[in-house]
């Protein structure tokens, strides 16, 4: 026959290890995710949005598209340098 006593404290022993495992596990995840990098990308741009960027460059033409047009777009490589500083 099991004692009643024995079964309840076996029961609560499992219950104690249950929470001191899962209170390990999160506390390791939460360690490691602090050992990741961090960063921030910021890119600069005449642009506000992706569909504003997207009509600017559907106005290029291949082989008809002339510098003046890209300098009027905004597209002139050093015109980004410039924007930069």
């Amino acid at each position: 026959m099991v004692d009643a006593r024995k079964l309840c404290i076996a029961s609560t022993a499992l219950a104690i290890a249950q929470w001191f495992f899962t209170a390990t596990v999160i506390t390791a995840i939460g360690a490691c995710s602090a050992l990741l990098p961090r960063s921030e990308a910021l890119t600069v741009g005449p642009w506000q949005s992706f569909e504003e960027a997207q009509r600017t460059f559907d106005q290029i033409i291949p082989h008809k598209t002339t510098v003046a047009d890209l300098k009027r777009l905004k597209l002139e490589p050093e015109s980004w340098f410039r924007a930069l500083r």
